[in-house]
């Protein structure tokens, strides 16, 4: 799921600020221009509660223009 999110959101323009594992969870930024402009894009991928699946929480921010 995160290397989804990845691939869909740098075609899109986006640049990947941060990424950090752990413990199979991912958290990554994702920026819409290089000086922190415009959209930031959060996505974090964890396990699930319900076994066979995996939880995606998106936090979507604008920042000053």
């Amino acid at each position: 799921l995160a290397a989804f999110f990845k691939d869909e959101l740098e075609g899109k323009g986006f640049t990947q600020s941060i990424q950090t594992s752990q413990d199979g969870g991912v958290y990554a930024a994702y920026s819409e221009n290089d000086d922190g402009t415009g959209a930031i894009v959060i996505v974090t991928v964890t396990d699930s509660d319900v076994d066979g699946y995996r939880q995606v929480t998106l936090q979507i921010t604008e920042s000053g223009q």
